[in-house]
């Protein structure tokens, strides 16, 4: 434990001082909001998801019901058969909209883990790096289900219903979506192919302080974004109750935890290939 920690502190001191100040910078403001804005945004958005942590027993009995009790009576569209019923045009792009944030996350979430897995290990298999490209792709179709759908819930709110353009929810999701796009471009175009150059080295081995700084930001804000579209579209309970700002505040807390959390990942990672090789009987250094 002490070899450890005396590794950890050379491998810090061998940082740069741009690394130091990003690390001190990115920590610094977790603190402060943390420290001031966290507390009082939590509770109040723990009171307006006070309703998902609580059973609605009307919706719960009404959803049980026999779909016979719940047809209109007089005829109409209620007597369709199942397959010849009308389909509501929100329903067709919500399909779309699912499929995309479930194709988009999960291949998010594969990529993150991983890097978190390279990261740890030092080294990727050479599989892996190709299946790289193939799901950065699919991700890439999940971003663009989204904006297909997104803007023709744009153009379907305007038609029938204006009043929903006012969700602040609404414009913070093509606010994170807008976000993800950009950073999507940047990631195959600089992020990736520096990345996957040699997958049997550490993670940004031999990349300048430059790129490691530009990869790190890159995935961090690739993790927050995706995170905060997938609470901001599971929590219906905040539609009309968040504002824009409460948004952007918990989307940077997001992003600097995940900055935070990369950095010493690799710091640890670091600390942790620079043990001294005489605690080893066979002289060798871990891997």
């Amino acid at each position: 434990m002490i070899a450890r920690i005396r590794s950890l502190r050379s491998a810090m001191a061998a940082m740069s001082r741009t690394e130091r100040y990003a690390l001190a910078l990115a920590l610094g403001l977790f603190c402060f909001w943390a420290g001031s804005i966290g507390p009082i945004e939590a509770a109040g958005r723990l009171d307006d998801l006070r309703p998902s942590l609580m059973l609605d027993h009307g919706a719960f009995a009404a959803a049980a019901a026999p779909v016979s009790s719940t047809l209109a009576p007089g005829g109409g569209a209620a007597d369709l058969p199942w397959f010849l019923a009308p389909l509501n045009p929100r329903n067709a792009l919500l399909a779309v909209h699912l499929v995309g944030l479930s194709i988009g996350f999960g291949g998010a979430l594969i990529l993150d883990a991983w890097l978190l897995s390279w990261m740890v290990r030092g080294r990727q298999s050479q599989s892996v790096g190709t299946a790289f490209e193939l799901i950065g792709a699919v991700v890439s179709i999940g971003l663009l289900l989204l904006w297909i759908s997104g803007l023709g819930f744009l153009i379907l709110y305007s038609l029938t219903d204006p009043a929903k353009l006012a969700n602040p929810k609404l414009w913070g999701k093509i606010g994170i979506v807008s976000i993800l796009t950009l950073n999507g471009f940047a990631l195959h175009r600089w992020v990736m192919p520096m990345t996957l150059k040699d997958v049997h080295q550490p993670l940004f081995s031999g990349a300048t302080l430059q790129a490691r700084l530009i990869g790190l930001a890159s995935g961090s804000v690739s993790a927050a974004s995706w995170v905060s579209a997938f609470l901001l579209g599971l929590l219906k309970e905040l539609n009309g109750r968040i504002g824009v700002l409460d948004i952007v505040h918990c989307w940077t807390a997001l992003l600097l935890l995940a900055f935070l959390g990369a950095n010493l990942l690799l710091l640890a990672r670091a600390g942790f290939r620079t043990v001294v090789p005489a605690h080893h009987p066979s002289g060798l250094q871990p891997s």
